[in-house]
């Protein structure tokens, strides 16, 4: 997996699953989210996801009790990406540049700009109950930090 330089500049949530509202604007390269269970932090997570990597991570219930829409915003700096959803099901999905460009198959666009770089947690989580899986958990988590300890696992092979 190559750096694709995705960087989330900003999300914004409304009436999504249990968050009434967020702004999140992170200043570093690590967000922290804390806070009581049931207060909504797998809400924002979900929302990311929701929103950047297409339907099947779409929740069949998106908006928030009582509420008739939900919108999420992911600002990824070059472009935008709104999803939309309504109490009855629907909803939409738009990709744009700062520029004012729309594009035509945003989620298409999307999965380029995201790319390999979006995976199902739960599946990443069922990795860990095999030996196998927990080398591959490694490969991923250290491609996704840009680390490269091939070298130093050469030096420990040849000392075993």
């Amino acid at each position: 997996m190559e750096n694709t330089g995705f960087k989330i500049i900003s999300l914004q949530a409304e009436n999504f699953k249990k968050l009434k509202a967020v702004n999140i604007t992170p200043t570093g390269s690590t967000v922290l989210l804390t806070g009581k269970n049931g207060a909504g932090k797998s809400s924002v997570l979900d929302a990311i996801m929701a929103a950047l990597c297409g339907k099947k991570y779409c929740p069949e219930k998106a908006v928030r009790d009582g509420e008739e829409k939900a919108k999420i915003v992911v600002d990824m700096g070059k472009f935008k990406a709104i999803r939309t959803f309504n109490a009855d099901g629907g909803g939409t999905l738009r990709v744009e540049s700062a520029d004012g460009f729309k594009a035509s198959s945003p989620q298409a666009m999307l999965d380029t700009i995201v790319g390999d770089i979006a995976f199902d947690p739960m599946d990443f989580i069922r990795m860990g109950s095999t030996a196998a899986g927990r080398k591959e958990q490694r490969v991923i988590l250290m491609k996704m930090a840009g680390l490269d300890f091939s070298d130093l696992d050469a030096r420990i092979a040849e000392i075993q």
